[in-house]
C-alpha cells in the first residue's frame, strides 16, 4: 500500500460503503460479519473434537516434532561456517522446512474440523513426501533438485519426474522389492486406496462438496452444524491415520543420519545437541507408535520391515 493508502482509516471505508450502498448502519448490519462467523467457527470446534481424533493427533504430534526437530538441525548445521555443506543437506534442509509447515498446517485445519481442506493439504504432502524420500535413494536426482528455482525449471523437474506417479512408482517398487510381493501388497493396497480418497477432496466433486457443507457425524444426538465453518468429526481419523502413515515411510526409508555431518557443525550452536537427539532417538519412537497404530492393519512390525528396506539399499 503506498503511504497514502496507508492513512486511510479501513474499518470506517467499509461502514461507509455498506451505508451508502444500501442505507443500512452498522446497527442493522444483514447477515453475519467475519467476526461473527469466526467466533461461531471457534465455538463449534474448540473443545468439540472426538476422542479418536484426539488420540490420533497425539501420534501425529510425535511424527510432526520429529520433522520439525530435522528441519531445525538442518537450518543449524547449513548456518555454520566452518566448511562448505553439500547441496544434497541445503535440498533436504528446504524440503524438511516445508514439509514441517504442511504438518502444522494440517494439523490447524483437522482441530478446527476442516476435514476436506486437509485432504486437499495431504494430497501435496504426499508428494513432498516422495520428493524427499526420492532425494535420499535417488542421489543423482538432488543435482537436477537445485536447479528448480524458478517457475520453468519447477514446472520442468515436475514433469519430468514427477508427474503421473513417476515417483511414487518407484517407493512402491523399492516397498515391493524389499518386504517381497505378499508382505508390500497390502500396504501398496493401502496407498492407493487413500490416494483415490484424496484425489476425490482435492478435484471438484459433489461428494467432496457435501462433506465440506454438511458433514454426517453418523450420530442421531448431533445438532445440526454448517461444515464449511469448521466441525471436528471421525471422519478425520482416516486423514490423520494417513497423514501419519505417509510421513512415517520418509522417517523409515528416506531418513538416513549419516548423511547428516554433526561433526560439520559449530560448537557454539548450542541447539544442535538437543535436536540431534531428538532426531536420532526419535526415528525408533516414531517407528514403534506406528507399528502399533497400523499392527492390526498389516500384522508385521514397521522396525522389522523398514529396516530391512534400508538394508537392501545400502541406507
Amino acid at each position: 500500500m503506498t503511504t497514502e493508502e496507508e492513512n486511510i482509516d479501513i474499518e470506517e471505508l467499509i461502514k461507509s460503503t455498506w451505508k451508502n450502498s444500501s442505507n443500512i448502519d452498522e446497527s442493522d448490519f444483514p447477515g453475519l460479519s467475519m467476526t461473527s462467523i469466526i467466533e461461531i467457527s471457534d465455538e463449534q470446534c474448540l473443545n468439540n473434537i472426538p476422542l479418536s481424533v484426539k488420540n490420533l493427533v497425539l501420534i501425529y504430534n510425535e511424527v510432526g516434532a520429529w520433522f520439525i526437530n530435522l528441519a531445525m538441525l538442518l537450518v543449524n548445521l547449513v548456518m555454520n561456517d566452518k566448511k562448505p555443506i553439500h547441496p544434497s543437506i541445503v535440498n533436504l534442509m528446504c524440503m524438511s522446512g516445508l514439509i514441517s509447515s504442511q504438518i502444522i498446517a494440517i494439523h490447524r485445519l483437522i482441530t478446527f474440523g476442516l476435514d476436506v481442506q486437509s485432504k486437499q493439504l495431504l494430497r501435496v504432502l504426499t508428494e513432498q513426501v516422495d520428493v524427499a524420500i526420492a532425494l535420499s535413494i535417488k542421489p543423482e536426482l538432488s543435482s537436477k533438485f537445485s536447479l528448480t528455482l524458478d517457475e520453468n525449471t519447477a514446472n520442468s523437474f515436475w514433469h519430468q519426474n514427477i508427474s503421473r506417479g513417476k515417483l511414487r512408482k518407484d517407493i512402491l517398487k523399492y516397498l515391493e522389492i524389499s518386504m517381497g510381493p505378499e508382505s508390500a501388497r497390502k500396504m501398496i493396497l493401502y496407498i492407493k486406496q487413500e490416494e483415490a480418497i484424496l484425489g476425490m477432496g482435492i478435484h471438484p466433486s459433489l461428494a467432496a462438496a457435501q462433506m465440506a457443507c454438511l458433514p454426517a457425524t453418523g450420530k442421531s444426538d448431533e445438532p445440526f452444524s454448517f461444515g464449511f465453518l469448521g466441525k471436528p468429526t471421525v471422519y478425520s481419523e482416516r486423514t490423520i491415520k494417513y497423514s501419519i502413515f505417509y510421513l512415517v515411510l520418509y522417517v523409515a526409508i528416506g531418513f538416513v543420519p549419516e548423511r547428516i555431518d554433526i561433526d560439520n557443525a559449530n560448537p557454539a550452536m548450542k541447539l544442535i545437541g538437543p535436536l540431534q537427539d531428538h532426531v536420532l532417538h526419535g526415528r525408533s519412537v516414531i517407528l514403534k507408535l506406528a507399528a502399533k497404530l497400523f499392527e492390526n492393519q498389516y500384522h508385521n512390525n514397521f522396525n522389522t520391515k523398514f529396516d530391512k528396506i534400508k538394508s537392501e539399499f545400502g541406507l
